[in-house]
């Protein structure tokens, strides 16, 4: 059985690879390697090629509602699916593994072709190079890419990142942070809104998220939602001081000198100091000039 599917998706494109690890072979993975399927991509696959592929993980990872005597033998179950094709030269790696909550594999195709999309935008501007390891989570399909800084593709380095993902909860936080502050950078706010509120909603006590996340909705207009985030991250870690300065930024930025001054005002009640960084920062450099303003730099200032 498992052979001859094997052969129908080596027919359609895809090579399947088994991987066994230790003495007891507990730790099983299966490879299939979309080298001959469309660019790569697991959302541009055909509809009977993905219900082959399906059915194949199905069966070796013993998922799905199937009765125990179908079950193959747990000796003999694929514990880590790993799908690999490549954008432009990079390597692009979607996997899952079988544990106890999630039993299904009926992901939505159009959230895998939106994450697919962000990698391609970012590998585009340039943000990615092909040095670096890109990958999406199945069991966490619409959350957005995995970013990582992974030199080569060695099987042993892979398997590596997809048992330290399965142990960890929280260890794609880090990974939006970066897609974030990526996204910021290429000015596609929204993306960036999206990865960093899915950081957020992975470590919320982590104060430093909740600022980048107010940049990029303040980017795209979205100030009162802007206002709550930095307001979260001054509760958090207590830098109302902080929350005050970003404020006068915003203002700053639309040359709005009555309301900069009256937050940095605020911020210096609160304890800012650091008259260095203000005269420095760009978002404030339209308002600088005003009478107003530079009353609060000489409060600053001690003078």
């Amino acid at each position: 059985m498992t052979d001859t599917e094997k052969q129908r998706l080596k027919d359609f494109g895809i090579e399947i690879i088994e991987y066994r690890r230790g003495l007891t072979g507990a730790l099983t993975f299966l490879v299939a390697i979309l080298s001959g399927v469309a660019g790569g991509l697991l959302s541009e696959v055909g509809k009977e090629i993905w219900i082959a592929l399906k059915s194949y993980l199905v069966k070796r990872m013993g998922l799905g509602n199937r009765s125990g005597a179908d079950k193959d033998d747990e000796k003999n179950r694929v514990h880590y699916a790993v799908i690999q094709g490549v954008v432009d030269n990079v390597p692009i790696v979607y996997y899952l593994n079988s544990n106890q909550e999630k039993r299904s594999i009926d992901f939505n195709m159009n959230a895998i072709a939106a994450a697919e999309a962000e990698i391609r935008l970012l590998i585009e501007t340039g943000k990615i190079e092909t040095h670096r390891f890109l990958g999406i989570r199945l069991d966490q399909v619409g959350s957005g890419p995995y970013l990582r800084e992974f030199k080569g593709l060695s099987s042993s380095d892979l398997f590596a990142i997809m048992i330290e993902d399965a142990r960890t909860p929280n260890i794609e936080v880090a990974d939006h942070m970066v897609a974030g502050n990526w996204f910021n950078d290429i000015g596609r706010f929204d993306l960036a809104e999206k990865h960093f509120q899915i950081a957020a909603d992975a470590f919320p006590s982590e104060a430093r998220i909740f600022v980048n996340l107010g940049i990029a909705q303040d980017r795209q207009g979205k100030f009162q939602q802007c206002v709550e985030s930095w307001r979260k991250s001054a509760e958090l870690d207590k830098r109302y001081d902080k929350f005050h300065y970003n404020l006068a930024c915003h203002y700053g930025e639309n040359g709005d000198a009555v309301n900069a001054a009256r937050e940095l005002e605020l911020a210096y009640e609160h304890g800012w100091r650091d008259v260095h960084v203000l005269l420095n920062d760009p978002c404030l450099s339209p308002v600088l000039g005003d009478h107003r303003v530079q009353e609060v730099i000489r409060k600053i200032r001690g003078k």
